[in-house]
């Protein structure tokens, strides 16, 4: 019997504030492996005054995106590496 092998996901997401009007958002795009999209959401958040907290937020969101869809293999493409290398 032939097991296919799982079809990876890459979620690209990012985080925006803008400090003067007090406004923060998120956005999440999510590609199969020949790049054809399957998702994408942007949303408000909370201000929260630090773009690294921003950041990490959708992380969070992205995973537990994944964690919803049951997927096991995700790849998260970001701008934010101080983000990822404390995580």
């Amino acid at each position: 019997m032939y097991e296919r092998e799982e079809e990876m996901r890459r979620e690209m997401n990012d985080a925006g504030l803008q400090n003067e009007d007090g406004r923060a958002s998120i956005d999440i795009a999510t590609l199969d492996s020949l790049g054809n999209l399957l998702h994408a959401h942007g949303a408000p958040i909370q201000f929260v005054g630090k773009v690294m907290t921003a950041e990490a937020i959708v992380v969070r969101e992205t995973l537990e995106y994944a964690i919803i869809k049951g997927w096991k293999t995700v790849k998260i493409l970001s701008d934010a590496k101080n983000v990822y290398d404390m995580i």
